[in-house]
């Protein structure tokens, strides 16, 4: 309980005031409060320096929101992180393999079915700097969103906000699930090699952007053509490296040819 933890915390100097900054109550209209994460499993969130800055909590009944984090602040900030870091870097150094996933649950089952290169950034978006640390860790990292629409339309998101940072050698790879699964769910039905097989299948990211390009034309008439290499030139243009960009306008052209 809520005074159980005040009193735990008292024994050691700390002030129910201190607490409260700690984002782990919320206070209420009357100035009354309850835990954050009551009633939800709780996890701990470190930095790159292994330090705890947050927590995480998926409920454990019914309840509209079933994830929630800490709220951000000068020492949390879910942009400069990515959950299971700490747990999984010495199976990511050794293999030099990371698999982005949207949760920290995604994270778990996967390290539970023998994926220990798996990581979060605790939600659908992705921030320079979260890109640079992946290529810090690998080459080509996989991304492995939800297979539903909102999954996808994130995915693709992420694809294009990629494109600005590439440089040779460092790229993405997208494994693409079946509508119905996330990881989390992918593994209550299927194995290690099932997911392998996806893996094996992975589209690179020039590939993702032709898929995502196409899909979103159903008109082949001249002037949906001309759309089409205006497209292409705007992805090519996105890249700040002259040379991969060259190379991304080549290959986009040739796959509309």
């Amino acid at each position: 309980s809520e005074e159980k933890i005040i009193n735990y915390f008292s024994d050691y100097g700390i002030s129910l005031e201190d607490l409260k900054k700690t984002d782990l109550f919320i206070t209420k209209e009357d100035n009354s409060f309850f835990g954050r994460f009551k009633g939800r499993i709780t996890f701990p969130i470190f930095n790159y320096s292994n330090k705890i800055v947050g927590f995480g909590a998926r409920s454990l009944g019914v309840s509209k929101i079933k994830y929630i984090n800490s709220q951000e602040s000068s020492i949390f900030k879910k942009s400069e992180i990515l959950f299971g870091l700490t747990q999984n870097y010495e199976v990511i150094k050794k293999n030099k393999e990371v698999i982005l996933v949207e949760g920290y649950m995604d994270v778990i089952s996967m390290y539970q079915n023998n994926f220990g290169c798996a990581l979060s950034s605790m939600g659908t978006s992705l921030s320079s700097n979260q890109i640079y640390k992946l290529w810090n860790l690998a080459d080509v990292p996989f991304i492995c969103f939800d297979g539903d629409q909102a999954g996808q339309e994130s995915s693709k998101k992420i694809a294009l906000k990629i494109l600005e940072f590439l440089s040779p050698g460092k790229s993405f790879k997208f494994i693409i699930l079946p509508p119905q699964y996330d990881p989390d769910s992918f593994f209550n039905k299927n194995n290690y090699q099932e997911f392998n097989s996806l893996k094996d299948n992975s589209l690179g990211l020039a590939d993702f952007l032709w898929k995502i390009l196409i899909k979103s034309f159903n008109d082949f008439s001249p002037e949906f053509i001309a759309k089409i290499d205006e497209t292409i030139r705007s992805y090519s243009n996105k890249i700040k490296n002259k040379s991969v960009s060259t190379e991304y306008f080549k290959f986009l052209m040739n796959k509309k040819n």
